[in-house]
């Protein structure tokens, strides 16, 4: 409990000076930056709250993809289909023949 009533009042300050400051200027640019402030320290210390970084995952919804399409030269397709397989594969893509 004694923790949450410090954050409050650590929040209730934060605000309490910025309100101040824009009422003594009447500067909305000086409110703006003093918000600015706030949001990018609190973004910090969410960071700095994160146990670990995020991890890239594989798409585990949708493993697979299929893709049917008509083409009107299935030779002249097929070859350049075959010339970037290698580069297909090397992002980690495969090929699977339904049935």
């Amino acid at each position: 409990m004694k923790g949450t009533s410090l954050t409050r009042f650590t929040w209730l300050s934060i605000a309490a000076a910025i309100l101040t400051a824009w009422w003594i200027t009447g500067s909305v640019g000086l409110l703006s930056d003093a918000m600015e402030s706030v949001v990018n320290l609190v973004d910090g210390l969410m960071a700095l709250g994160r146990k670990t970084p995020r991890k890239e995952t594989s798409n585990q919804a949708m493993p697979y993809l299929l893709v049917r399409h008509k083409v009107a030269d299935f030779s002249t397709w097929k070859a350049a289909y075959d010339a970037h397989l290698s580069a297909v594969r090397k992002q980690g893509l495969t090929e699977t023949l339904p049935g």
